[in-house]
């Protein structure tokens, strides 16, 4: 999955972000306002490392990926700030924070799941290749008598043991995958806020 997919799929789909969105909405129209329109936005991004050095005016590119999740800066105004009760602005902090800890655990997760995959990848497309291509020219030496049915027996080992870490690999990527999806769609949690309308004088509820 690429970053762009992740993101976009958390900011529609995390249900806690959705919930506390919804605490909120409920908050402020019992109030009379409009607050929310669209504070869910999250930018994962990866990108490779790379390093420079100034003395010997030397360039390289570090293996591996950094992730990085932009969250959006709220800023609700001094006007918009008095108007709130401490419940909607208990709701709207709620919202803030439910933001920031999706992006904390979809960096954590993606970050899993991206280096998972790099290696997964590795094993499937240069270190099992190689391995095979090794075990065919021992045969090759073997059947020339280059070298000893105990050397044979050896890389034959070799080659059992990368299999078993390519599955391996795999294993953790699909491990890493499950956490992804389930950081992707969060989970409800047992938030609410009851608020007093200024106008009906009406007690709304949202949970």
């Amino acid at each position: 999955m690429s970053p762009e997919d992740v993101a976009k799929q958390a900011s529609q789909e995390r249900l806690d972000i959705q919930q506390a969105k919804a605490v909120l909405n409920a908050a402020a129209k019992a109030q009379g306002l409009n607050l929310v329109t669209s504070l869910t936005d999250i930018e994962l991004s990866v990108r490779r490392g790379s390093v420079s050095d100034s003395s010997t005016s030397s360039y390289s590119t570090r293996r591996g990926y950094e992730v990085g999740v932009k969250l959006p800066i709220f800023d609700w105004g001094d006007l918009q700030r008095d108007a709130m009760s401490a419940q909607t602005l208990a709701a709207a902090n709620q919202l803030e924070a439910t933001i920031r800890a999706a992006g904390s655990s979809l960096r954590e997760n993606y970050a899993a799941y991206r280096t998972t995959y790099d290696i997964s990848r590795h094993y499937k497309d240069e270190v099992i290749p190689l391995r095979q291509i090794i075990s065919e020219e021992n045969v090759l030496r073997y059947n020339g008598m280059l070298i000893g049915v105990f050397e044979l027996l050896a890389d034959s080992r070799d080659q059992i043991g990368a299999v078993i870490s390519a599955i391996a690999a795999e294993q953790q990527f699909w491990l890493a995958d499950a956490a992804l999806q389930a950081t992707l769609i969060g989970r409800p949690t047992s938030i609410g806020v009851t608020v007093i309308s200024k106008t009906t004088g009406t007690t709304a509820a949202s949970h």
